[in-house]
């Protein structure tokens, strides 16, 4: 009779076997599939616009590209990994924050997880009822609707609309559009634009600009009238008189 200590002795070929066991059965059960907790997941970075898990004086030069005009940033994803103070434009400040968490002056935020790829997961917050998608451009007796932008000009611009109508006198320059003072300024995100007719836009913060030819400068945009019927006669050659008001 064998000695008890014998029989759960392990020899090599005993390991083998039952690490040739566990693995089968950890194929069948489905327990060798990978599994990658919340913990797990690569987060995503303000400023990281390559999505490669860092941020680097390369995210830097995409940024300040941007703000020069001279390579736009696509998507709504970007644009807000790119808006580090999350003020609601993209400027030579956010350079500068990404330019700082190189250096360690500036610790790295994290944006929210990813739910795949290596964009930032869009902002699904359902819009205010309040929120006004519209306004009326009213010029003597001929009234046009316009469909605004979403930015923070807009929503500044929206919050003197509700105070009352918001008047404007407009001259004519270069035969293309009219300007003219709105005597505050609102928050701007210029950039390089090319404008068509019934374009509106916000100039050096505080000129609302109305176009009824085209131009190309850096704007922050306002909105579009959505029918441009008669919008050129009602415009005409001098100056004129604006009023804009929420739309109904």
């Amino acid at each position: 009779m064998r000695n008890r200590r014998d029989i759960f002795a392990f020899t090599g070929k005993n390991v083998m076997r039952a690490v040739i066991f566990a693995l089968v059965l950890m194929l069948q059960s489905g327990l060798w599939l990978p599994r990658i907790s919340a913990e797990e997941r690569t987060p995503v970075y303000y400023g990281d616009l390559d999505g490669n898990g860092k941020v680097t004086v390369r995210d830097a030069l995409r940024i300040l590209k941007h703000v020069a005009g001279m390579e736009q940033l696509q998507g709504a994803s970007a644009l807000k990994l790119a808006d580090l103070d999350e003020d609601g434009r993209i400027t030579e400040r956010d350079v500068l924050k990404v330019l700082y968490i190189c250096v360690g002056r500036e610790s790295v935020r994290e944006y929210a997880e990813q739910t795949g790829g290596t964009s930032a997961p869009e902002n699904t917050k359902e819009p205010e009822e309040t929120e006004v998608v519209k306004m009326n451009v009213q010029i003597a007796d001929a009234v046009f609707t316009a469909v605004l932008e979403d930015n923070a000009a807009v929503r500044e611009f929206v919050d003197m609309m509700r105070q009352g109508p918001v008047t404007i006198r407009m001259n004519d320059y270069g035969s293309f559009e009219k300007v003219g003072a709105l005597g505050t300024s609102l928050t701007t995100n210029d950039r390089q634009t090319t404008t068509t007719a019934g374009d509106i836009v916000l100039y050096q913060g505080n000129q609302i600009v109305m176009f009824y030819g085209s131009n190309a400068w850096s704007y922050t945009r306002i909105g579009h009238i959505d029918d441009l019927s008669g919008w050129e006669d009602a415009l005409g050659t001098g100056s004129i008189t604006a009023v804009f008001s929420i739309a109904e």
